[in-house]
């Protein structure tokens, strides 16, 4: 969800992706380094709107597929904590903790 304003006008967005991904772990040897690189494919639905004067416009509205990689790694600073970072598209970088239960 997203959006912009104006003056007169307002922009909205949405977005839904639904899909899965699959990813090949490589062995380093790097005590509690995780590294991976993977694939991630889906189904992607969404619509812009724009509000002028009153009026309501639907600017886009679409929905298709996609496919992209990633690359990504995890850091354990013990066997259930550590740090997450993934690069790749939608999300060109994700940053973040990791808790193993």
């Amino acid at each position: 969800f997203g959006g912009a304003s104006g003056k007169d006008w307002t922009y909205s967005m949405w977005f839904v992706n639904f899909g899965g991904h699959v990813k090949y772990h490589v062995l380093l040897p790097v005590e509690n380094l995780d590294v991976y690189a993977g694939f991630r494919f889906g189904a992607s639905i969404g619509q812009g709107i724009t509000k002028s004067n009153g009026v309501e416009y639907v600017d886009v509205t679409g929905a298709g597929f996609y496919w992209s990689g990633f690359l990504g790694a995890h850091y354990y600073l013990n066997k259930n904590f550590g740090f997450i970072a993934e690069f790749g598209y939608p999300v060109w970088l994700k940053a973040g903790i990791s808790l193993k239960f």
